[in-house]
């Protein structure tokens, strides 16, 4: 595999991307699943000739405001837990992939399988690996000191097996 090296400061911004977007690659069957009984109840409606079944369209729409206001709280707290470990300044991250995947900060240095990456995720500026126990990795697309956005996108695509 071609190594990259990635580094960029972990701003709020970039946390609210990630976040944001893994909220959105976790919600998404239950995503679909509330659009589809959306259309079916008032189709139940029509079919059965019972009007009193459109009662029951809250329930998706409750479920849909459920899931949002998760991810908004999800995305609150990681920020939240960004100022509080990082008050002055928005640490520097440096992620190198080749063999495995090496996640350094000023605090911490871990090693990470790629056997852990559960989904590859692109956002406008960044890719963000989806990891085994609701862990996200980002990469920031403007952050490549060695390889490129595009080739990385690619090898960690092939190497999950999606294309």
């Amino acid at each position: 595999m071609e190594r990259f090296v990635n580094e960029y400061r972990y701003t709020p911004e970039l946390a609210e991307e990630s976040v944001g977007a893994w909220w959105k690659w976790k919600n998404k069957k239950g995503v679909d699943s509330m659009l589809v009984c959306m259309v079916m109840i008032p189709l139940l409606a029509i079919f059965t000739q019972n009007m009193y079944c459109l009662m029951i369209l809250f329930l998706p729409i409750a479920v849909l405001l459920l899931l949002k206001a998760k991810a908004k709280k999800g995305i609150q707290t990681e920020k939240s837990r960004l100022q509080v470990m990082h008050p002055n300044e928005a640490p520097m991250v440096r992620v190198e992939i080749c063999e495995n995947i090496s996640l350094k900060t000023e605090e911490t240095s871990r090693t990470i399988s790629f056997s852990d990456i559960e989904d590859v995720l692109e956002t406008q500026s960044l890719i963000v690996l989806c990891m085994a126990g609701m862990m996200t990795i980002a990469l920031d697309k403007n952050g490549f000191v060695e390889g490129t956005a595009e080739r990385c996108l690619d090898e960690l695509r092939q190497r999950h097996g999606k294309r």
